[in-house]
């Protein structure tokens, strides 16, 4: 399957997922009000972020590896079965073991009852997103991202069930969530169980390779993670879930302008992986122009829709998310090429590179969060995001400067020939929508 058959079904996948997600969090939010929208974010980012920490990097290690033909999915599948459940039990455990401690921190303002039940989602999350990149590792794009479709879709359908026979608020959607994590976990293993059958086997040697590349990345996903979303926790600690729900609806609309970007970043990930040294960098340059060109494009728009949009949508009660959403969009541009770049380095065994990246975001995000929050709260965290996701950038894009000898203006201008692959993913994108 060629680049541009990929990136057409995997736009059109991230519509879906999109267009879902928008109206599954705008109905959270008419349903639970800016503080019950802020503890759902909490509880929703706090599983994954557990996902990613817990997957030791392992998700990259196979799309690295079996790029590589250095393992075979099967191989793959049965270590992270076992490995999914063994880790995503021990970090249960220690979350159960240092609740006291964890929740007053974590959880400010969310009852215990809410926050155990999360836990137990653990490894059903790493589950999933062990086996998610399983597919993408076997090129079944279509398996990679029906799940994420579906992560959405199931959510929509609790709401419509619940709201019959109950009153909807942060203990019936923790209810929605977890059944949601579960059909999830079912339904990632499925999809490669159907391609390659496989059983409780370990495979030690195929494990020491995922780990030993694994470990390069993982601090820098861990880094990307939480200089992301740190912000999120930070509200929730200087401020409250009420500050965190108006955050969570600035983010949402400035991460709308990573749509186009991060499809591309998937998809460029495992193609750089296979290509040579010329052809990578020729793909990832264009990429990145484009990346860039759509999000200052959805920029412009947003700073022009945004009030009538949050209105109109969430309800004047979020009208506090319009300032800090404003002041995040910058970032969120340079981070829309910072996101192929990394896929770049990662694809072509440089993952280091990207966790340098990642931790000047994460280190300059926080000391500046410790004191923009404290004194001007969620407008404080929207500006040291933009200002650190341009750190990260500038420090990826010098980086691929000096490991491919690619000027600066041929990875950030567009060029009369980007139309071309823009326009011919539009095509695929189109087709695709049209034969369902």
């Amino acid at each position: 399957m060629s680049f541009l058959r990929k990136s057409s079904i995997t736009l059109l996948s991230r519509a879906g997922v999109f267009v879902l997600g928008f109206i599954s969090q705008a109905w959270i939010a008419r349903l639970l009000g800016p503080e019950g929208k802020g503890a759902y974010a909490v509880l929703a980012l706090i599983t994954s972020l557990v996902a990613q920490f817990a997957s030791l990097g392992i998700h990259n290690a196979h799309i690295y590896l079996i790029g590589r033909k250095q393992t075979n999915l099967k191989a793959a599948a049965e270590n992270t079965l076992i490995f999914s459940f063994v880790l995503g039990g021990i970090f249960f455990g220690i979350y159960w073991l240092g609740r006291e401690w964890i929740d007053p921190i974590l959880f400010k303002g969310i009852a215990p009852e809410i926050t155990a039940w999360i836990a137990l989602t653990f490894p059903l999350h790493l589950a999933f997103l062990l086996f998610n990149y399983l597919a993408l590792a076997h090129d079944d794009i279509v398996g990679f991202n029906l799940p994420h479709v579906g992560r959405s879709a199931y959510i929509l359908l609790g709401l419509a069930l619940f709201i019959p026979w109950r009153t909807i608020d942060l203990w019936a959607v923790n209810i929605i969530w977890v059944i949601t994590n579960v059909i999830l976990a079912l339904q990632s293993w499925w999809l490669i169980f159907r391609r390659q059958r496989f059983g409780l086997r370990w495979n030690p040697v195929m494990f020491r390779a995922s780990i030993k590349f694994g470990l390069q990345s993982h601090a820098g996903t861990i880094f990307y993670l939480l200089g992301w979303r740190l912000d999120f926790l930070l509200c929730n600690i200087y401020l409250d879930t009420r500050a965190v729900g108006y955050y969570s609806v600035a983010a949402l609309f400035g991460e709308v302008l990573w749509f186009i970007p991060q499809t591309l970043a998937v998809v460029l990930l495992p193609e750089v992986s296979r290509q040579n040294g010329e052809q990578a960098v020729r793909l990832t340059s264009q990429v990145c122009r484009l990346a860039l060109a759509s999000s200052a494009l959805g920029a412009v728009c947003l700073v022009v829709l945004a009030p009538l949009l949050v209105s109109r949508i969430f309800g004047n009660d979020f009208l506090p998310a319009l300032l800090p959403m404003w002041l995040l969009l910058p970032g969120m541009i340079f981070e829309s090429g910072a996101r192929i770049l990394s896929s770049f380095f990662v694809g072509r065994g440089h993952p280091m590179t990207s966790t340098y990246a990642a931790m000047l975001v994460f280190v300059s995000n926080l000391l500046i969060n410790l004191w923009f929050i404290p004194h001007y709260g969620i407008t404080g965290a929207a500006l040291a995001s933009t200002f650190s996701y341009a750190l990260g950038a500038a420090y990826l894009l010098w980086s691929y400067r000096r490991l491919t000898g690619t000027p600066y203006p041929q990875a950030l201008w567009v060029q009369r020939n980007d139309r071309h692959l823009a326009g011919e993913i539009y095509r695929r994108f189109r087709g695709a929508l049209k034969n369902g």
